[in-house]
């Protein structure tokens, strides 16, 4: 049988062992101050949260708090805290390590934000920008609609959407009939189709059906809101019947 083989297992198991072996090995080879042993032990809250993820964090702060207590406090090799100066100690490297792994996974989030963004602009200026044939802009929007909402199919259908369609607005949410939801919460409806208008004033003039039949996709609302934008990209090629 073998060990856990995903990273984020392995980063949480040494989250919760390489603290406990650092406070076993400052108990044995020589007396460290308090000061000491909780920057060492922060490094490794920080080094968890960066490589693995939140909850890594939060096991290495947690396990370094009983680790000092149960290798460093008095009585030794007991997790029983007495001291004010200890008990202090334990909530500040708790909030430490809480408070790093917070910035760090926020930072993360943000970065990972700030790329898709890049992909939304480099996508709508592709489609802007391109001088491509009726073909290819039809299969270059389709493609990238089918990228954004990890759809099955999307298929250019004129004229309006049948009324059970699933309809995609222009503020990023869907809606059958007078309902409208945040698919970011409940996902795509995978037994209907999605349909992206397109309009010419008051009239639509054909429209994006979208599947998402296989799996459950929940894409964000500026998602949705880059898909009517690409979507709209075709009105100007469209030659209506």
């Amino acid at each position: 049988m073998t060990g856990p083989s995903h990273p984020s297992v392995r980063v949480r198991l040494l989250a919760v062992a390489v603290p406990v072996a650092l406070t076993f090995l400052a108990s044995v080879v020589m007396p460290f101050q308090p000061a000491t042993v909780g920057v060492v032990l922060v490094a490794v809250v920080v080094a968890a949260a960066v490589f693995g993820d939140r909850q890594a964090g939060w096991l290495a702060a947690v396990a370094g708090a009983a680790a000092y207590d149960f290798f460093l406090v008095v009585p030794h090799h007991s997790l029983a805290v007495d001291a004010p100066r200890d008990i202090e100690f334990d909530l500040a490297l708790l909030a430490v390590g809480a408070i790093v792994t917070e910035v760090i996974v926020a930072g993360r989030h943000m970065r990972r934000l700030a790329g898709e963004r890049g992909t939304y602009l480099r996508d709508l200026s592709a489609v802007h920008d391109a001088d491509d044939s009726w073909d290819d802009l039809r299969d270059r929007v389709t493609s990238l609609v089918a990228r954004q909402l990890d759809a099955d199919e999307v298929t250019l259908v004129a004229g309006p959407p049948s009324s059970d369609a699933a309809v995609v607005t222009g503020d990023g949410l869907l809606r059958v009939g007078a309902h409208q939801w945040d698919p970011a919460a409940s996902g795509l409806p995978t037994d209907r189709y999605l349909a992206v208008p397109i309009r010419r004033g008051d009239r639509t003039v054909a429209h994006l059906r979208i599947s998402c039949a296989t799996h459950v996709s929940r894409p964000t609302r500026e998602q949705l809101g880059v898909v009517a934008l690409l979507t709209q990209a075709l009105d100007t090629h469209l030659v209506e019947p």
